[in-house]
């Protein structure tokens, strides 16, 4: 076979190559390097044809056994960096390898220490893959014990973000019920002058046309006796010119007519009707919100691993009673717990 031309991809010196070896050593540095076959089969060229006197660039990549001893090393080191960059490679270059995959779930995890900044998402889909490529069944069930314990420890570190929310929602609630106490209170009050308004009006009335009628029934006893007529027409001319003037009067004052009251009242009724309501809604949720803050963090702890275990289609291996009425309450007043 024609012997091509390549570069080595460690110390970069022209080489000649025999394409129909797999593998060959660098005769200036001594390093392993993957020939025409492993080229092709790792897409590695630069998409020039490979021909004869063409130059090749060679890369070398390494096996699934030292890339899974290297992740190891930098998982042991603590150089989880180093380790989920490698455990990457490993998931790519052999993506057939469930070790690869529970490995880039430990390095993302800090080797299942990492509280925060955790992509649950993406790891178990890594352990998806995991359940579907395993074929060592104690290997898995290893694997799955790991996994949902570190599930649990975010469940109980996330206990505490889950009052903080519901504490949120308390404080929210207790300031609803003060707004519509205070709206309850205004409108009372406003409540309370329409009325004595109204009273005023109705009694002011009420005198003005005892007055006019007084005047009127004199205005007529004079008539039909003859005397004094003249007097009497300008009484009752005098008495209907002062309820004119006291009307544009009130008027001018800005007060409310008859009418406008009823209405005004009628509404401050119905703020005062709709308040109460609310604030009786509002205080029922209080009291299912204080009930959720009493339990303790070891059941938020539980409801919290068995809600992700069921997101990720995990067994949980047990359950509790409250389970479906604390996941109830928390959804109804929208209480973060759902970890992102």
């Amino acid at each position: 076979m024609p012997l091509l031309d390549a570069k080595c991809p460690n110390c970069g010196q022209v080489l000649q190559v025999d394409n129909s070896k797999e593998a060959a050593i660098c005769e200036y540095c001594g390093s392993a390097f993957i020939v025409e076959k492993a080229i092709h089969n790792y897409n590695i060229t630069n998409g020039y044809h490979i021909g004869e006197g063409a130059t090749v660039n060679i890369h070398s990549t390494d096996s699934l056994e030292k890339l899974l001893q290297n992740g190891e090393t930098s998982l042991r080191i603590k150089n989880y960096s180093l380790a989920l960059e490698t455990y990457t490679k490993c998931t790519k270059s052999y993506p057939e390898a469930y070790q690869g995959w529970w490995g880039f779930i430990r390095a993302h995890t800090h080797d299942f220490t990492a509280l925060t900044g955790v992509d649950t998402n993406r790891i178990n889909s890594c352990y998806s893959y995991i359940t579907k490529l395993c074929t060592d069944r104690n290997e898995l069930a290893k694997m799955e014990d790991a996994y949902k314990g570190y599930l649990y420890i975010l469940a109980q570190h996330d206990t505490t973000a889950v009052r903080c929310s519901l504490g949120e929602t308390v404080d929210k609630t207790r300031a609803n019920i003060a707004d519509f106490a205070n709206a309850i209170s205004t409108a009372e009050n406003r409540l309370k002058k329409l009325k004595k308004e109204k009273i005023k009006q109705i009694t002011h009335l009420i005198v003005a046309l005892c007055l006019l009628a007084l005047i009127g029934t004199y205005a007529m006893y004079e008539i039909f006796n003859d005397s004094g007529g003249i007097i009497s027409l300008g009484a009752i001319l005098l008495g209907i010119f002062g309820g004119i003037v006291d009307i544009k009067y009130q008027n001018q004052k800005g007060r409310l007519s008859l009418s406008q009251l009823k209405s005004e009242i009628a509404k401050e009724k119905q703020t005062v009707s709709s308040g109460n309501n609310h604030q009786a809604v509002e205080k029922a949720n209080l009291q299912q919100l204080l009930q959720l803050q009493q339990l303790s963090d070891d059941t938020f702890s539980r409801f919290l691993y068995i809600e992700y275990c069921n997101k990720y289609q995990l067994d949980p291996g047990f359950t509790i009673p409250e389970f479906n009425q604390i996941k109830q309450l928390l959804d109804r007043y929208s209480v973060r717990y759902q970890r992102r």
